[in-house]
């Protein structure tokens, strides 16, 4: 029977036994399935059987086709060896790969950042002026908007309680902090809101607002300002001209000196006459 089979795989290419694989899809992400199809050859149409070996997870299935579960492997190149073998013992193998990329990150929720506070309580004339020490500030403020231009600004005016107009006098807090930023720094008024808070300080208050954020979930409790409350000019103080005193001359009025001419003996004036 042997000598038969020799005589009948001759040439060889009579009894050659091939092979082809896929995976597909070939690029996953951890959890997705494979799916692994061989496809055998013999010349001398002899019955064929499969199997697969896999270098991450098992490989299942009937025939000339195998699933691949990728849960719990790590990112990477998978490997599948695919075998066939006939009836005859001949048989061929060949390698089919797929990758699988690390899953995406799910995106992080954007918030309101917290940015530098201003004061008004040094300028007690002129209670809601932007003065020279709040502009370092407002520098900073511009420039975290430069770096994220998609952003919006908002600045929360606030005042004491014991402040006549409190509300009116944060409003005009917030919106002259606007109008610094606008003509100052460039940057368009419709990036920029203005609102009043409840703090009980005299300031104001600087956020930036990323795209995809909301300002009023995280933090609560302010209100837009009226469009009526238009910005003030910034006028310096008149300075008050100091003018000096002139010394007033005090005139004291004249006495007479004691002589001998009109003291009496012993020291005693004479009665009057």
């Amino acid at each position: 029977a042997a000598s038969w089979r020799r005589r009948d795989c001759w040439p060889a290419a009579r009894c050659s036994t091939t092979i082809s694989c896929a995976a597909s899809p070939s690029i996953v992400t951890p959890g997705q399935q494979v799916t692994i199809t061989a496809q055998g050859y013999s010349a001398a149409g002899r019955t064929l059987t499969y199997s697969f070996k896999t270098s991450g997870g098992t490989a299942s299935g009937r025939g000339n086709s195998a699933t691949l579960a990728t849960t719990g492997l790590s990112s990477g190149q998978v490997n599948v060896l695919c075998d066939v073998v006939d009836d005859m013992g001949r048989s061929a193998e060949t390698t089919a790969s797929f990758m699988i990329n690390a899953p995406t990150p799910p995106p992080v929720a954007a918030h309101t950042e917290p940015l530098c506070d201003i004061s008004f309580a040094r300028d007690r004339a002129r209670p809601t002026r932007v003065d020279n020490e709040a502009k370092a500030c407002l520098d900073s403020v511009a420039l975290a908007f430069q770096r994220a231009p998609d952003s919006t600004i908002i600045v929360v005016g606030d005042a004491a309680t014991s402040e006549l107009g409190g509300n009116l006098v944060a409003a005009q807090r917030a919106v002259n902090t606007k109008d610094y930023l606008v003509t100052e720094k460039g940057i368009d008024p419709a990036r920029i809101e203005a609102r009043t808070g409840g703090s009980g300080n005299k300031s104001v208050q600087n956020f930036l607002v990323p795209a995809g954020a909301d300002f009023e979930s995280d933090y609560a409790g302010s209100l837009p300002v009226s469009p009526a409350v238009q910005p003030q000019v910034r006028v310096p103080l008149t300075t008050r001209r100091t003018v000096p005193r002139r010394r007033r001359r005090v005139v004291r009025p004249a006495t007479t000196k004691p002589t001998t001419t009109n003291i009496p003996p012993g020291g005693q004036s004479s009665p009057p006459q």
